[in-house]
């Protein structure tokens, strides 16, 4: 498989990421969102493109998962998995304690789950305690 690397999302990357997120089965997508001041979009992608697209508010709530038709299991895994570190960084650089995101799609719960670093609250909402990050190590 080729690297998976995270940027942030570019101008030209606009109707992609629409198409895409108005595609997510059950994605919770709210188009007001990426709209947000405090929301950042960062894509994940290879030499290929970009595979999926994730807005970040600060604080940090991940918001619906835009991925591109067609990629595999593993593709978005991997790209899901690249963008919570960058949501890690992001959490450093702004001294930002927790990641959150509510589960509204059964494979993006099922990563949060077997993850081991997402904590299940009572409804479907995960938090990440980036403080516990140091303690895993």
């Amino acid at each position: 498989m080729k690297p998976v690397f995270v940027r942030p999302a570019k101008s030209e990357d606009s109707q992609e990421f629409l198409d895409w997120s108005l595609a997510g089965v059950n994605n919770g997508f709210d188009p007001e969102v990426p709209r947000y001041g405090t929301t950042v979009t960062f894509a994940a992608f290879t030499s290929d493109g970009p595979l999926a697209f994730l807005p970040m508010q600060m604080p940090i709530v991940l918001e619906s998962l835009a991925v591109k038709p067609g990629a595999t299991p593993l593709e978005i895994a991997t790209a899901l998995r690249e963008l919570v570190q960058t949501a890690v960084t992001q959490c450093h650089i702004r001294g930002v304690g927790e990641i959150w995101f509510i589960g509204t799609n059964d494979d993006t719960n099922r990563f949060a789950e077997h993850s081991g670093i997402f904590t299940k609250v009572e409804y479907p909402v995960y938090r990440l305690k980036v403080s516990d990050l140091d303690k895993k190590a």
